[in-house]
């Protein structure tokens, strides 16, 4: 996949992540947009409308319906808990179970990003919903700080003209994480 194939170039780089721990062995099964879950149907109430004869009812819309997707969707095993971030972590509430489980992941951009688009408003409302509902944690990701706490996609971090950008410098590189993994095998 290409950037221009995702929605944001955040979702792109998150991608590239999660490439990077399926090569590692950390998840497994992951999915980009997931299927759509609908939180509520809309409304339409009859109203009635007064003709000069006679009295007929028409069907006004009220609410719109209310949907979800979530950016990425993927399954972690229990023995890689230790290797990914506790933010990420502590929202498994399979972790007693010591069962695989799926970590739902809604990309968000960094607070300084100002756009119209951006779903700051109605996340957590859509979150605490999807909660009660279906029983679906989302975890809200900002690249930086998850990067920070795992490592850098070299695709990421190479620039154009440097070796890497100046923003990734001191960043745990995917390299890094490769080398790691291959010494404790």
């Amino acid at each position: 996949m290409k950037v221009g194939d995702f929605d944001s170039v955040p979702e792109y780089e998150f991608w590239l992540w999660c490439q990077d721990a399926i090569r590692f062995g950390f998840i497994r099964n992951l999915e980009y947009h997931p299927k759509e879950l609908v939180l509520a149907e809309s409304v339409s109430i009859r109203v009635p409308k007064i003709l000069k004869k006679s009295v007929s009812t028409k069907s006004r819309h009220v609410m719109a319906r209310v949907a979800y997707q979530m950016d990425f969707m993927f399954e972690i095993d229990p023995s890689l808990y230790r290797m990914l971030p506790n933010k990420l972590l502590g929202s498994l509430m399979q972790l007693p179970d010591q069962k695989p489980c799926m970590v739902c992941i809604d990309i968000k951009p960094p607070p300084r990003a100002k756009s119209k688009y951006a779903s700051s408003r109605s996340f957590p409302i859509k979150q605490k919903w999807l909660w009660r509902d279906h029983r679906i944690f989302v975890n809200e990701v900002n690249n930086e700080k998850f990067f920070k706490d795992t490592w850098v996609p070299i695709k990421v971090a190479a620039g154009i003209k440097v070796p890497i950008y100046k923003q990734w410098v001191g960043y745990r590189l995917t390299e890094d994480v490769d080398a790691m993994v291959n010494m404790a095998i």
